[in-house]
């Protein structure tokens, strides 16, 4: 299991996650993904691949554009058999609180690819965010997903699985980078870019840099 955590302030956490088994035969695996939420509502859109938490007047929107067609989402809540959905309280008792379950049993092929989007939000207003692209590894040799914003900026992000090799030339982007994220204000101006352990990022970088680094 490889996991990336991508922190894009005042946007968004992207989570990449990378899983595979490393027998070719025998017995096909279960997979399975869990999200423990706090105490608080929890809704799931099956039909937008969405779930939405909320607490109050905050909440969080969280966005499944990428993963195996055959897993589903279910919620499960202060259930002991299985333990799944509990949290413990200031007094260090078992308080139930929604489990998100992602599983898919005797899954097949032996790779698989996961993205998801966390969009926290402190008002009383859902964010209006949706998904316009998704491309899976398996059919591209690299990852992209793309969110348009209901004020028409965009974020694009591209990824190697594992981070293991660079982009090269993927999609509209050319780099040595194996992560590589891009954001548009409304009617596509350049905000910010940003490479992982790379040189540079066409085409938005003037030059090549003389050391591969995170910027």
């Amino acid at each position: 299991h490889h996991r990336t955590l991508r922190w894009i302030k005042g946007r968004f956490i992207l989570v990449i996650d990378h899983l595979y088994h490393t027998a070719e035969t025998g017995e096909k695996p279960a997979v399975e993904c869990n999200w423990q939420f706090g105490p608080g509502a929890v809704e799931i859109d099956p039909a937008q691949d969405r779930v939405h938490f909320q607490l109050g007047s905050t909440g969080l929107l969280m966005l499944l554009p990428l993963k195996p067609a055959r897993m589903k989402p279910t919620l499960h809540s202060g259930e002991l058999d299985p333990c799944l959905g509990w949290v413990a309280d200031e007094a260090d008792q078992p308080v139930p609180a929604p489990l998100l379950r992602l599983r898919a049993d005797a899954f097949e092929p032996w790779r698989m690819d996961l993205a998801t989007f966390l969009i926290p939000y402190f008002s009383p207003a859902l964010p209006t965010v949706q998904v316009t692209e998704s491309i899976d590894p398996a059919q591209a040799g690299y990852g992209k997903v793309k969110l348009r914003w209901d004020d028409g900026s965009t974020d694009e992000v591209w990824w190697t699985r594992r981070l293991q090799t660079a982009l090269d030339r993927s999609d509209r982007i050319g780099t040595d980078a194996a992560l590589a994220h891009v954001h548009q204000g409304p009617g596509g101006k350049n905000v910010r870019a940003l490479i992982y352990e790379g040189s540079y990022l066409d085409p938005y970088t003037k030059r090549r840099a003389e050391q591969r680094s995170t910027f």
